[in-house]
């Protein structure tokens, strides 16, 4: 198993038990290969095992746009995402992906054992997506200055604090 947020505060043993009670599934990608399209419906995340990927926007015209990319240890899925409908939103990989899926469905739901693991990962997960809600607000208002001198202003600023 690899070594990320997400798994924080999880022992290996408790893992391969969290990993049964939360029904995942391991998948392998070739390179360019889709991973998962977002959707309107919450389904599932991923946790990129091995490998990188990049999520991927096509608009109403057709144009491709690289929105963020994924390295080992990092989720993805709609839980993470921003969703316009004017937009379809894919993960391609980028190299041979090995990724783990878990269903949103059995993060929110108690398993009948109430495993602390279980909870220990709803804490990660919900801990990582609080850190990329403040990622993107720190994006966007530095984006959002007026001018060049303004934005470098702003990202310096960010940088310093």
């Amino acid at each position: 198993m690899i070594n990320t947020g997400v798994f924080d505060g999880i022992k290996p043993d408790e893992a391969e038990k969290m990993f049964v009670c939360c029904d995942t599934k391991k998948k392998s990608f070739a390179p360019n290969e889709t991973i998962m399209e977002y959707s309107t419906d919450f389904k599932k995340i991923g946790i990129m095992l091995k490998g990188s990927a990049e999520l991927v926007s096509i608009d109403y015209d057709g144009r491709l746009s690289m929105l963020q990319n994924f390295a080992t240890g990092e989720v993805f899925g709609e839980m993470f995402a921003l969703p316009t409908y004017e937009h379809a939103f894919f993960v391609k990989a980028d190299t041979k992906c090995e990724v783990m899926f878990i269903d949103y469905a059995n993060l929110l739901k108690r398993c009948s054992n109430a495993c602390e693991h279980h909870s220990r990962l709803v804490n990660n997960l919900f801990h990582m997506s609080a850190v990329t809600a403040r990622n993107t607000a720190v994006h966007l208002s530095i984006l959002s200055q007026r001018s060049i001198r303004n934005k470098l202003t702003e990202y310096f600023h960010y940088i310093y604090r």
